[in-house]
């Protein structure tokens, strides 16, 4: 599913705004970088809490993809909004 998450939203921001598709791009994967960042911790404390369980941490990373996967779909339109 992360895959489709990656080719996804390339796509998107190069469709919303040719001109400025890479403003929009940094703008946007600004959130993800930041909670990426938190995620790696998150991730340490899960596995000292659960004994180096691995499937916790599966069973959430599936969820979160799951739900980017439904709003996406669900929310996104392909018409340009800037030019």
């Amino acid at each position: 599913m992360q895959a489709f998450n990656c080719a996804g939203y390339g796509a998107a921001t190069q469709e919303k705004a040719t001109k400025w598709s890479g403003l929009l791009y940094s703008v946007t994967s600004l959130p993800g970088v930041i909670l990426g960042s938190i995620g790696v911790a998150l991730t340490g404390d899960i596995l000292d809490n659960t004994g180096q369980d691995w499937s916790t941490v599966f069973r959430l990373v599936a969820l979160v993809d799951a739900v980017g996967a439904l709003a996406f779909i669900s929310l996104y339109d392909s018409k340009r909004e800037f030019d």
